[in-house]
């Protein structure tokens, strides 16, 4: 990246730096796997787990508040 920060550095126009992380997805939101009425806990333990996902909370809380 250092070669690509150089370069950006001595241009005399703006720039744009795009760098690629990681090669997943944070979070699937169309997968959410959080809602106890729709989900057992295991399957959402499970899901919490796999995309380190902590406090959280599903929608309808936040609509209730």
């Amino acid at each position: 990246m250092e070669p690509a920060f150089e370069a950006a550095k001595k241009s005399l126009r703006p720039v744009v730096i795009d760098v690629k992380i990681r090669n997943t997805r944070p979070l699937p939101v169309e997968e959410l796997v959080l809602d106890p009425e729709k989900f057992s806990e295991n399957e959402i333990n499970a899901f919490k787990e796999k995309y380190e996902v902590y406090d959280m909370p599903v929608l309808k809380q936040l609509l209730k508040n």
